[in-house]
């Protein structure tokens, strides 16, 4: 049943894959006896199945139960913030403005038209700035 959960979810069962002496493989004791079976086992899905770096159980720790304590390691990875991508500056093909006079006579125009606006835009801040320090 774990098997076809497993495959049904698209997990990866990770318990019996990484090398343990035997005695650290086991997660159930059977009561009354010293027979250990695997039958705790971790679950993690295919896209994270790499950062598992070790599965085992401890059998120090005393949970008044019949189970061994799985353990497992995981490596964290952080990631990485998205950069927003840029709108990208429209170039001028600086041939044809130093050949074509139509040309150069455009960017002159959108050139004016910009510094004009930015100058305004700052013209308007200083003289507020400077009424509002008098």
């Amino acid at each position: 049943m774990l098997i076809q959960f497993a495959i049904r979810n698209r997990l990866i069962i990770k318990c019996a894959m990484f090398p343990h002496k035997h005695i650290h493989l086991g997660t159930w004791r059977i009561p009354a006896s010293n027979e250990v079976n695997q039958i705790d086992h971790v679950l993690t899905t295919t896209r994270h199945s790499s950062s598992v770096i070790d599965v085992g159980s401890c059998r120090g720790p005393n949970c008044d139960s019949d189970h061994y304590l799985v353990k497992i390691k995981v490596r964290v990875r952080i990631a990485n913030i998205q950069k927003i991508p840029r709108r990208k500056t429209r170039r001028w093909d600086e041939e044809k403005l130093h050949k074509d006079t139509v040309w150069r006579d455009k960017y002159q125009i959108v050139l004016d038209l910009k510094l004009n606006k930015k100058w305004k835009e700052k013209k308007k801040q200083i003289v507020h700035k400077r009424d509002g320090n008098i």
